[in-house]
């Protein structure tokens, strides 16, 4: 089951993005050491057919051994202000796909410009 989450950025920050996943039906956070290949894929739609609006991939990793659940994704500050759909996936430690959370992924303008 993955988590309806939206992210919100400011457009040309770089501060990395941390999440901690949570155990679906305990609520506990989810140990996940044993994990890897954490993506985050950024599209303009919401269902995309293939790979052609894709945006960005932010590529990821554990932030310490797993048992707390936190991953973390760095950030380009290249994404143009916008509203996009993401999706958040790993490979568990039985080696499967897992989709941990989606939704909405947006990039607010920002004013200082120096």
């Amino acid at each position: 089951m993955a988590y309806n989450v939206d992210i919100t950025r400011t457009r040309g920050d770089t501060k990395r993005l941390i999440l901690v996943l949570y155990n679906p039906t305990s609520g506990a956070i989810q140990s996940i050491a044993g994990w890897n290949t954490f993506r985050i894929g950024v599209d303009t739609l919401q269902s995309p057919p293939d790979g052609t609006t894709n945006v960005v991939t932010l590529t990821g990793a554990l932030l310490t051994d797993g048992t707390d659940g936190k991953i973390t994704h760095a950030v380009p500050d290249t994404i143009a202000a916008g509203s996009y759909y993401y999706d958040a996936q790993a490979i568990d430690s039985n080696g499967e796909k897992y989709t941990y959370a989606k939704g909405r992924f947006i990039v607010e303008q920002d004013r200082t410009k120096t």
